[in-house]
């Protein structure tokens, strides 16, 4: 990769890893990159003795084209499922980059993107484990049944063939499924080891080795003769789980954000202690990295020294930046759901924390953390800024859910609205990030809390609705926004919370809440 810069100048390295969906603004100055991107693992095979999933294809390459200001999205391929009952598993989800997802092999076009293929679900019993040429990057292994089930078929320039599962049949000391193919290398027959492909390493993210799209191993019936497969790279892909009288074992799922297959269901065809549960894929991930002047910021165009994080990544203080200026959001709070005429209490908004002056050391590297917002009666996650060496740490906390009806709402950075149907009290909030959410009324009606705000405390209920609690405006990116507004409780109505708001889910009547918008960093210097 060519290394912009001029005599004088620091050359400041900068890697970024996203394991969930955003898009990414390319920085000025920055004309190419450097990427390692995997698809969603497979899940294991359901029984008898599913095949261990496949691990997500894998891509990399140098000297990626990219237009200075222009936003590329990131689509972050789902892990699959593990098989329910003599199912197969669910095949992962592709990951891919760029203005527009690529569509054909090679799956890497300049001036478009690039695409890693899902892996293949493990198949089951006597099923084949999940692929195909140009449509899955790993194949999943094969199921142990009464015959031998091959692998599923993998694209060779991003992964390897499922290995065969074993002969199964009654107490069969063969009954193992195949192991999944991996990035790095092909799954293990079930008559042999049944371990999952071993996945393919890279020291892009921080200079770290880690493996990424490992195949998940097989189920068995005995926990000796060898026993279940196990992942490849393991823990990174999935252990296959071991279905025999006395000796049950349960199988894991593939480590999350490396795109590595599960393990499948052991099973001895019915015994006291049989199936025992195999494991879902694990959600893929994409790697960036790329080289720019310390005098020129490196995440986004905004001439002012305006970072603007809306994934979990890092971040590494450019040469001279001892201070910076903060916003940070949590997630928001999913809304409560109703039943009948009873509504839910309105989602808490995410804490909502800002500061100026805090030191920052030059070549420590800073987590961030972006807080999802919570499903219907669910909290959302907390978002912050930290380090471990040395240690530092400044976090918001998420926001509380909203109730379901006749219940109190949960606490949170602000606190969720009671639910309809009783005199019940909305959640706290966190001194100095939020308010408490509304209190529900007993007043025969659907009565229930808005969520409580940033700027203030939810509304108790007055009909028809609860009031949200209003969120707070910030202009640290140039103009102001308004975030972290608590979600009401709207009848049948209801909304989830936008994308980096914060702000809570709008509570349901007779029907399932919103979910409470995600979090937000941003950092000035």
């Amino acid at each position: 990769m060519t290394v912009p810069g001029q005599f004088g100048q620091k050359i400041i390295e900068y890697s970024l890893r996203f394991q969930g969906s955003g898009t990414w603004v390319c920085p000025d100055g920055l004309t190419q990159i450097s990427y390692f991107i995997v698809g969603g693992g497979g899940g294991g095979g359901g029984k008898n003795n599913g095949g261990g999933g496949g691990g997500g294809g894998v891509l990399s390459g140098n000297d990626f084209q990219v237009v200075p200001g222009a936003t590329y999205t990131v689509s972050i391929g789902a892990g699959g499922a593990v098989g329910v009952g003599s199912s197969s598993g669910t095949s992962g989800s592709n990951t891919w980059f760029g203005t527009s997802e690529v569509a054909a092999s090679p799956f890497v076009t300049q001036e478009v993107g690039f695409k890693a293929l899902r892996g293949g679900g493990g198949g089951a019993g006597n099923l084949v484990g999940v692929g195909g040429l140009n449509s899955y990057g790993c194949g999943g292994g094969g199921g142990s049944g009464g015959s031998y089930q091959p692998g599923g078929a993998s694209t060779p320039t991003q992964g390897f063939n499922g290995g065969a599962g074993g002969l199964g049949g009654p107490l069969s000391q063969l009954g193992r499924g195949g192991g999944g193919g991996g990035a790095g290398a092909v799954g293990s027959t079930g008559t042999a080891s049944g371990a999952g492909g071993s996945g393919l390493s890279t020291t892009l993210f921080n200079n770290v080795e880690e493996f990424y799209g490992s195949g998940g191993g097989g189920g068995a019936q005995f926990n000796s003769y060898g026993g279940a497969g196990t992942g490849g790279n393991s823990p990174v892909g999935g252990r296959g789980g071991v279905g025999y009288v006395g000796s049950g074992i349960a199988g894991t799922s593939g480590l999350e954000g490396r795109g590595a297959g599960g393990g499948g269901v052991g099973d001895d065809n019915g015994g006291a202690n049989s199936p025992q549960p195999g494991g879902n894929g694990s959600g893929g991930a994409l790697i960036l990295k790329y080289f720019l002047p310390s005098i020129i910021d490196p995440n986004t165009p905004l001439s002012n020294g305006v970072i603007v994080f809306a994934n979990t990544t890092s971040w590494i203080p450019p040469a001279g930046i001892t201070s910076i200026e903060y916003l940070i959001v949590a997630g928001g709070g999913g809304g409560g759901s109703g039943v009948g005429s009873f509504g839910g209490g309105g989602g808490g908004a995410g804490g909502y924390r800002t500061g100026t002056g805090v030191s920052v050391s030059e070549g420590v590297t800073y987590g961030i953390t972006i807080g999802a917002g919570g499903a219907a009666r669910t909290s959302g996650s907390n978002s912050g800024i930290w380090a471990s060496s040395p240690f530092s740490a400044i976090w918001s906390t998420g926001g509380g859910y909203g109730a379901n009806d006749n219940e109190n709402g949960g606490a949170g950075g602000s606190g969720g609205g009671g639910g309809g149907g009783g005199s019940r009290s909305g959640g706290a909030g966190t001194p100095g990030q939020g308010n408490n959410g509304g209190n529900a009324v007993d007043d025969g009606q659907r009565g229930a809390g808005g969520g409580g705000g940033a700027g203030s405390a939810g509304v108790p209920y007055n009909t028809p609705v609860g009031g949200t609690g209003v969120g707070l405006s910030s202009s640290i990116t140039g103009s102001p926004v308004t975030r972290a507004a608590g979600g009401g409780s709207v009848g049948s109505n209801w909304y989830n919370g936008p994308s980096n708001s914060g702000n809570g889910g709008a509570g349901a009547t007779g029907g399932t809440g919103g979910m409470g918008g995600s979090g937000i960093v941003v950092i000035k210097y």
